[in-house]
């Protein structure tokens, strides 16, 4: 759905050259859903470009169900979620545009990222 910038590049990165692989769950893709049906992004992306952009990140990512509970960690409940889907899934980075979320910094070995600064630590790793 992203034309250029960072969200192009990890798509390219994902998708195209298979450079990583990218965990989900359920609730994660709930919440995707809602964001992109807000009116910002309904104004800006086609419903039909909306669906099939979900549809492929079911199909491609590797959609969990986490068991672990975490609680109290993040300053909004719903992000316990994703937390517990990035640990049950052994993610080395949660990459989000969630600030609040980013400003945890690292849960239990796992640094909580953007798309950018995931594409300046990891760019150098996924070429060796």
């Amino acid at each position: 759905m992203a034309s250029s910038g960072a969200l192009r590049e990890l798509a390219d990165a994902w998708l195209l050259e298979r450079r990583f692989i990218v965990l989900s769950s359920n609730h994660v893709l709930q919440e995707v859903e809602r964001a992109l049906g807000r009116p910002f992004f309904a104004r800006k992306i086609a419903a039909a470009d909306r669906a099939a952009y979900l549809a492929l990140v079911r199909h491609e990512a590797v959609v969990l169900t986490p068991h672990s509970k975490v609680r109290g960690v993040a300053s909004d409940s719903q992000d316990d979620a994703v937390l517990a889907a990035a640990l049950d899934g052994g993610a080395r980075y949660l990459v989000t545009g969630d600030q609040a979320l980013r400003e945890i910094g690292r849960f239990r070995g796992i640094d909580i990222v953007g798309p950018r600064e995931f594409l300046e630590i990891v760019g150098p790793e996924l070429d060796q």
